[in-house]
């Protein structure tokens, strides 16, 4: 009898060490993302970014995560229309989708509401102690951190100091310097600037418009102060005519000043280091006020990193998303032309006037049915400079931005 159990026993046992075995045989033939949080492809993670000018910045990011954790990162330029809808499709599919991507953060209502974001990862290191509160508005959605700041863009005013002492208050003071140096031979114009891009022209709308509260998500929080809207217009369509500008294309305002031809001109990050190298002698500022109560305020942009919550290393995606935008934000001016979102306590004096900017800018809202609002403010202020009537021109956008809020897209 004791042989019989202790045979069944052995046998038992037998069988037990059997399907262990199977187990194990199974757990290593199955592809890893079945597993849990390890994958298959962990050595592999996948980068799609829409922007060009990121390419230099996404290629040494990449080498320098590569090098660290000895995982190979691999990047795509891709279209950047329809690029959600790229991204879902194949996520739906199977086939390999981007582990994380670039994108700018008016999208990321879309991004999130969409499984398409994954939140932040660390939050704990992106505060306001490592990163500019403005950042971190940008990628906030609902009280939620749903993406990585990397860098920004906003636009301040350069003044040539071999004509300005001060940097102006008003544009009136700027009108001053226009009269003294009225018979300059060496200047073609007192002031230039892109008349055609939305970062160097939002200024004018000053305080007038509240757009999504301070993180651009509140849909409750959207109002056109219209007095004060229509007050700063006639500043802003009577400037071309008040004063000698040159407002053209970006390239050639930006290079009207770096030759000396002209004594202001409204920049944006992109000509830091094209400004640090001319043989001009400037400084930075924000960009005046109008008057004592007709204030401006300036724009800004934000880029960020999102992981894609259907990647299969979704802890790989986000560890290379945190180094991009923390460990390796020094390299982001140099490369990308803009400024990195990180506090740097080894910034330039010019960089921490940009950072003042910033922190004080605009941002678009991040809601689904505010996307089209950057382009109906740029045809607002495009029809204001020709020309257009003012009051009507104010009541149609607001028309159009109270359209666009109680339509049926997006969330409430």
């Amino acid at each position: 009898m004791k042989n019989r159990v202790l045979g069944y026993i052995i046998g038992i046992a037998g069988i037990v060490v059997l399907i262990g075995l199977a187990l194990l045989v199974v757990l290593c033939i199955l592809p890893k993302n079945e597993q849990g949080r390890e994958t298959a492809n962990k050595e592999n993670l996948l980068l799609w970014y829409y922007d060009d000018s990121l390419t230099d910045f996404v290629k040494a990011a990449a080498s320098a995560y590569e090098s660290e954790n000895e995982i190979t990162v691999d990047y795509e330029l891709v279209s950047s229309i329809e690029f959600f809808e790229d991204i879902n499709l194949k996520n739906a599919s199977g086939e390999r989708t981007p582990d994380l991507y670039i994108t700018d953060t008016t999208q990321l209502e879309k991004a999130y509401l969409g499984s398409l974001s994954e939140e932040n990862a660390y939050p704990e290191l992106y505060t306001e102690k490592n990163f500019y509160q403005r950042a971190i508005d940008a990628v906030t959605y609902k009280g939620i951190l749903v993406a990585y700041p990397l860098s920004f863009d906003t636009a301040f005013l350069a003044y040539n100091t071999d004509y300005v002492n001060e940097a102006p208050e008003i544009f009136l003071d700027i009108y001053d310097v226009q009269t003294d140096n009225s018979e300059n031979e060496n200047i073609d114009c007192v002031i230039s600037y892109d008349k055609h891009e939305i970062l160097s022209n939002f200024y004018s709308l000053g305080n007038s418009l509240i757009l999504g509260g301070n993180s651009g998500d509140n849909i409750s929080e959207f109002k056109i102060d219209k007095d004060l809207l229509m007050q700063a217009m006639y500043y802003y369509q009577s400037f071309p005519y008040d004063y000698n500008v040159f407002a053209d294309v970006y390239e050639e305002a930006a290079e009207k000043f770096l030759t000396g031809k002209s004594i202001y001109s409204i920049l944006t990050v992109k000509s830091l280091k094209a400004l640090s190298e001319s043989s001009v002698n400037y400084s930075i500022c924000k960009i005046p006020d109008y008057s004592n109560t007709i204030k401006t305020k300036t724009l800004s942009t934000t880029l960020c990193v999102c992981v894609n919550p259907f990647s299969a290393d979704e802890d790989g995606a986000a560890s290379l998303a945190k180094f991009m935008t923390y460990d390796f934000s020094d390299n982001i001016l140099d490369t990308v032309s803009q400024k990195s979102c990180r506090r740097n306590s080894n910034s330039s004096a010019e960089e921490k006037i940009i950072a003042e900017i910033y922190e004080e800018s605009a941002i678009l809202p991040k809601l689904i049915k505010t996307e089209g609002l950057w382009s109906e403010i740029k045809s607002f202020l495009n029809h204001i400079l020709s020309g257009g009537d003012i009051e009507e021109c104010v009541d149609s956008l607001e028309e159009n931005l109270n359209e666009a809020l109680t339509s049926t897209i997006g969330a409430d």
